[in-house]
C-alpha cells in the first residue's frame, strides 16, 4: 500500500506517535522547566518559584485572656498574617484584632474566651506573595487554653532582648499591656544554669524601681549557656514570667593594675622600674593609659616639680603584647638629677580606663625619687631675703631689686644663687634668674647686698610675687631654700 506523499487537508505531520505537534511539545517542556527554574524560553511566560518561606519556630506566651505570640523572622517578610481556631483546626478565621504592625512581635492577642482552647498559625507575607502557613500552635504546655488572671496580677513583662558582656548579660524588657486597677511596682529578673553536677541552679534579681526596664546580671561564668526571664511584681505579689531567652556571657577582660602599691627610684637613675600585673593574660595587644600627679606648685624641699625632677607628659600610653602578663611603664619617666640637697619626692601614678582591660584594686602607686645630693664641705647658710624696691624697668618687663644679707660663712665657698618669683595668685605662673655670687669681702664683712631680678613681664593689674633664694657652692651642691618674702608691683606701675 502506497503511502500518500500529502496529508489530508487541516492535519500536521507529527513527531510523535501519540500525535502531539511538535511546536507544542517544545512549549510544553519550556513550561515544565521554568517552574522547575531551570530557564524559560522567549515568548513562553514562566512561573517564580515561592521565595517565602514560613516562620521556623515560634512561641506562645500566656496574657490575661490572651497570648503573647513570638516568632523567628521569615526572611524578605513585610508582614504577618495570623489565623485562629477555636474548633481544634477545623475551621480558622483571619485574626483582625492583634497588635502588631508590620514585622513588629509579639503579636499581642487579647479579648478570648476564658476556659476556651485556640490554635494559630502564621505565615509570613510580602506584597503579592505569602508564604505556607505555620504547623498550628497551641499544643506546646497549657498555653491552647485562654484563662482569666486575678484581679491583682499583672500582665507578664515582654522580654526584649538578653546580651551577653563580659562575664554578665544584660536584660532588656517592657511592660505587658495595662490592666484596669492593676499597677505594676517592680520586676524580678531570674536566671538559671547548669552547674558541674548537671542541675539546674537558679537564681535571680530584684528590681524594686517600676520604670527600670533593664537589669544586668553579673558574675557570670563565661561560655556556660543561661536561661533568663522576668516576672512583674505588684506590691509582694509575683506576676507570670515572661519569655525565656538564652545567652552566654562573654570572656572577662583582663585586669590591669600596678604590681605594687610604692616604687622607688634613685635621683641617679635614668628611669624607674614599675611594672603592672596583667589576669588574665591579653590575647591581643592593647594600650595601657598611666597618668602621672604631682603636688606641684606646691613647693618646698621634697616637693616633686615636673621638667626639674623628673620628665614625662601628665599621661603616657604603653604598649601592651599579647600574653604579657607584667608589661614595664618606667621607660616613659625620666628621672634628673637635680643635684640638689634636699628631701625625697613623691609623685603618683593612676591607671586610666581604657579598651579591652579593666582597672582592678591598685589603681594607683607612688614613687619616690630619693635624694642622692650632699653639699662639700661646709653647706652654704640660709641666706636671708629683703625686698628692696619694685620698680619697672622698660614697657615689657618689671624689675624687683632684693637686698640679700650675708649670713653664710665664707669657708662655705658659695660661687651663685638663684632668686625665685611666682605669682601668689597664680603659682604656675614662676621666673627664676641665676646670679654670681658677690666678692669674697662681702662674705668677710658679712655685709648685705643687692640683685636686680629683670625677668618679669610687665602686667596690667598690680601682681604680688613670693620671692626666695637658694645659694650654690662651686661643687654645684645646692644649699637649703630661703623663706618666701613678698614683692607686690605697684598699682601705679602695672601696664607700665
Amino acid at each position: 500500500m502506497s503511502v500518500p506523499s500529502t496529508l489530508p487537508p487541516g492535519r500536521m505531520r507529527s513527531s510523535s506517535a501519540r500525535g502531539i505537534p511538535f511546536v507544542s511539545r517544545l512549549g510544553l517542556l519550556a513550561s515544565v522547566l521554568a517552574v522547575l527554574g531551570v530557564f524559560a524560553i522567549h515568548g513562553v511566560p514562566s512561573v517564580q518559584a515561592q521565595t517565602l518561606v514560613a516562620p521556623d519556630t515560634y512561641q506562645m506566651q500566656q496574657a490575661h485572656l490572651g497570648f503573647y505570640l513570638w516568632w523567628d523572622e521569615s526572611p524578605g517578610a513585610t508582614g504577618y498574617d495570623i489565623q485562629i481556631s477555636s474548633q481544634n483546626g477545623g475551621t480558622w478565621s483571619q485574626w483582625s484584632d492583634v497588635t502588631h504592625s508590620g514585622t513588629a512581635q509579639p503579636a499581642i492577642v487579647a479579648g478570648l474566651t476564658d476556659g476556651t482552647s485556640y490554635r494559630w498559625r502564621i505565615r509570613a507575607t510580602k506584597a503579592g506573595e505569602q508564604s505556607a502557613w505555620t504547623t498550628p500552635i497551641g499544643d506546646i504546655r497549657d498555653t491552647r487554653t485562654a484563662r482569666s488572671f486575678n484581679e491583682e496580677k499583672p500582665n507578664p513583662p515582654i522580654l526584649r532582648s538578653a546580651v551577653p558582656g563580659p562575664g554578665q548579660v544584660t536584660v532588656t524588657w517592657e511592660a505587658g499591656p495595662e490592666r484596669s486597677g492593676v499597677t505594676v511596682t517592680g520586676y524580678l529578673v531570674r536566671y538559671r544554669w547548669e552547674n558541674e553536677q548537671g542541675e539546674m541552679t537558679t537564681r535571680s534579681i530584684r528590681v524594686v524601681d517600676a520604670g527600670t526596664t533593664t537589669g544586668v546580671v553579673t558574675g557570670l561564668t563565661p561560655g556556660v549557656q543561661y536561661d533568663l526571664w522576668v516576672h512583674p511584681f505588684v506590691g509582694d505579689s509575683r506576676g507570670a514570667g515572661s519569655r525565656v531567652l538564652q545567652a552566654v556571657p562573654q570572656d572577662l577582660p583582663p585586669v590591669v593594675q600596678f604590681a605594687t602599691g610604692a616604687y622607688e627610684v634613685v635621683e641617679n637613675a635614668s628611669s624607674p622600674e614599675i611594672s603592672l600585673s596583667i589576669s588574665p593574660a591579653p590575647t591581643a595587644a592593647m594600650t595601657v593609659r598611666v597618668s602621672v600627679t604631682t603636688d606641684w606648685p606646691v613647693r618646698g624641699s621634697g616637693a616633686c616639680q615636673p621638667g626639674w625632677d623628673f620628665t614625662s607628659g601628665p599621661a603616657f600610653d604603653t604598649a601592651v603584647s599579647a600574653g604579657d602578663s607584667q608589661p614595664g611603664v618606667g621607660g616613659s619617666i625620666s628621672i634628673c638629677d637635680d643635684q640638689v640637697p634636699e628631701e625625697d619626692e613623691i609623685f603618683t601614678l593612676t591607671i586610666e580606663e581604657g579598651t579591652g582591660y579593666v582597672v582592678g584594686d591598685k589603681s594607683t602607686a607612688t614613687l619616690t625619687i630619693k635624694d642622692d645630693d650632699t653639699a662639700h664641705g661646709v653647706s652654704p647658710g640660709l641666706p636671708s631675703l629683703e625686698l628692696v624696691t619694685a620698680s619697672p624697668n622698660q614697657p615689657t618687663a618689671t624689675t624687683l631689686t632684693f637686698e640679700i644679707g650675708c649670713v653664710w660663712p665664707g669657708e662655705a665657698l658659695v660661687t651663685d644663687y638663684m632668686l625665685w618669683a611666682e605669682n601668689v595668685d597664680d603659682p604656675a605662673e614662676y621666673y627664676y634668674q641665676i646670679f654670681s655670687a658677690p666678692e669674697p669681702d662681702v662674705f668677710e664683712s658679712c655685709t648685705t647686698f643687692t640683685r636686680t631680678m629683670t625677668v618679669l613681664p610687665s602686667q596690667t593689674t598690680p601682681t604680688t610675687y613670693r620671692v626666695r633664694a637658694q645659694p650654690r657652692n662651686m661643687f654645684a651642691r645646692y644649699g637649703p631654700w630661703s623663706e618666701w618674702v613678698p614683692a607686690t608691683t605697684p598699682a601705679e606701675m602695672a601696664g607700665s
